[in-house]
Parts: structure tokens; C-alpha cells; sequence
């Protein structure tokens, strides 16, 4: 009998490949590490290059977050540094938006 040993890894562990490397012009999420949980991912996991941005996300989240980076990418390129006043112009449900912006520390400015 197989064991799926993937299927209780539930926190990720990601950084993002800036939107200038692809050739679609897009940023891309990197799943760097899995955990099964947040205590797991904080506790154990040493960051062996401080020079780049990591996230903990859930697993569930990784596509809504790298569309919702992109899109705050977008606006950083359309509007510059009044970005922040067009987040309505993302698609996206209130409770995700929070807890992507938090992930971010994006209030004030959309800066990332």
C-alpha cells in the first residue's frame, strides 16, 4: 500500500522570482519548504539567505496569493504611488485581500 507522504503538509514555505526573469513577464512563487503545520514551519526552518523575501502560506492559498502579488505588481507599474488607492480594481474576497496584505505589510503602500 502507497502513502501519499505530501497529503499532511499543509503550511508552505515561498519566495517569489521576480516578474522580469520569465518571459511572460509574470512574478512566480518558489515552494521552498513544506510543513505540516505553522509551529512546524516557524520553530524548525532556518533561512539560510536572508537577502529574500519568504512568506508562510497555507498550500490552499498559493495561487490566489501569486495572482493577488502580480496584480499589486500591475498596479505598482500603472499607477506608482498611488497604487494603494486601487486596490478595489483586484478581484479578490475581503478576507483574502486582509490576510494577503498582512502577509505583505502592505497598508499604507503598496510597496513589495
Amino acid at each position: 500500500m502507497k502513502k501519499d507522504y505530501l497529503s499532511d503538509m499543509r503550511i508552505a514555505l515561498v519566495y517569489m522570482i521576480d516578474r522580469t526573469t520569465p518571459d511572460d513577464n509574470k512574478s512566480k512563487l518558489v515552494v521552498e519548504a513544506l510543513f505540516s503545520n505553522q509551529v512546524q514551519a516557524e520553530d524548525n526552518y532556518k533561512i539560510q539567505n536572508p537577502e529574500k523575501k519568504r512568506y508562510l502560506l497555507s498550500v490552499d492559498d498559493l495561487e490566489s496569493f501569486e495572482r493577488f502579488y502580480n496584480d499589486i505588481q500591475d498596479l505598482n507599474e500603472q499607477y506608482g504611488d498611488h497604487a494603494i488607492y486601487h486596490l478595489d480594481e483586484i478581484t479578490l474576497n475581503v478576507d483574502l485581500e486582509n490576510k494577503f496584505r498582512t502577509i505583505l505589510g502592505i497598508w499604507t503602500s503598496t510597496e513589495i
